[in-house]
């Protein structure tokens, strides 16, 4: 670690001079050897850092299995197996979850294998990765901010549509050509407020929601700003 990580700001918890470390929002778990170049460091502390890894361990784990690039296909042959052999706890939990499921996907209903996974810990991660990427492009989110993540409700794209038509200060960002892909708006009047949209592995079919059968979508979105706004995302399963 370089030492200008240290005694920063953490870009999770906004805890200010205690990093201890540096942190890739993108894990390098997640990334192919040869496309690990540049990816996103940000400040950390051990705290945050600590408990981001056990989120990243269980999603390079299980999220390959729903990949739609041919990076994630690699790595559901090759390390996938690795990691569920050392976890065969996991391993159950997948086999006896695997089911038959039907997809409203816009252009009709398709039918696919789906697995139970631990949606908390999906939204999780993504409230780790716009912040961290908030960091990495802008600066720290401030400590107390409202984060919000997850699939998008009907309502909640209509609101990001909205969103994303707003004036304000955009980037894009790409890892892998295609395995992780994101964008973002920014508030020029407030810096600390943001908007995302991301792709993991190339777009992972996310749903589950019992309130919204059949519906599933390859795109999280990400909300930093003021106040909570819980009904824009539907849960994940």
């Amino acid at each position: 670690m370089r030492k200008g990580y240290q005694g920063k700001t953490c870009a999770y918890c906004g805890e200010l001079g205690i990093s201890s470390t540096s942190d890739h929002v993108i894990p390098r778990q997640f990334v192919p050897v040869n496309l690990r170049a540049n990816l996103p460091q940000v400040p950390a502390c051990a705290a945050c850092n600590n408990a981001k890894s056990a989120d990243e361990h269980y999603l390079a784990t299980v999220l390959p299995f729903g990949g739609n690039h041919l990076a994630s296909s690699a790595m559901l042959e090759l390390d996938v197996p690795r990691r569920l052999a050392k976890n065969q706890r996991l391993h159950r939990e997948l086999a006896t979850s695997q089911t038959d499921i039907r997809l409203n996907l816009g252009g009709g209903i398709e039918s696919t294998i789906g697995f139970s996974i631990e949606a908390d810990r999906v939204v999780r991660y993504a409230r780790w990765m716009i912040q961290g990427l908030h960091a990495h492009h802008w600066e720290p989110v401030p400590k107390g901010t409202w984060v919000g993540a997850g699939v998008l409700t009907p309502a909640g794209q209509e609101f990001q549509l909205g969103f994303m038509n707003m004036g304000g200060l955009r980037l894009r960002g790409d890892i892998g050509d295609g395995l992780f892909s994101y964008a973002a708006l920014r508030s020029f009047e407030k810096p600390y407020i943001s908007a995302w949209w991301f792709r993991l592995f190339g777009g992972v079919m996310l749903g589950g929601d019992p309130n919204a059968p059949g519906f599933a979508s390859p795109d999280l979105f990400g909300l930093i700003g003021p106040r909570s706004i819980p009904e824009l995302f539907v849960d994940v399963g």
